[in-house]
């Protein structure tokens, strides 16, 4: 991991390690595992706020006077 973080931006790096529980419920159900679906609402939530935490704000043109 430290090898491959050092060819991304950190931006990239936190998303990609968001993605970390979305694989390992895609696993999980893949081998049997069952979740509620709060549970799936949570887990969505919790990765949506990692994603939107990192998104850098658009800059304005306009100057102020």
């Amino acid at each position: 991991m430290n090898w491959a973080q050092k060819s991304v931006s950190p931006t990239r790096a936190t998303i990609i390690y968001a993605s970390e529980p979305v694989w390992g419920g895609v696993v999980g159900r893949t081998a049997g595992d069952r979740l509620l679906g709060l549970a799936l609402l949570g887990a969505a939530l919790i990765v949506a706020g990692v994603v939107v935490s990192e998104r850098r704000p658009r800059r304005s043109n306009v100057q102020k006077r």
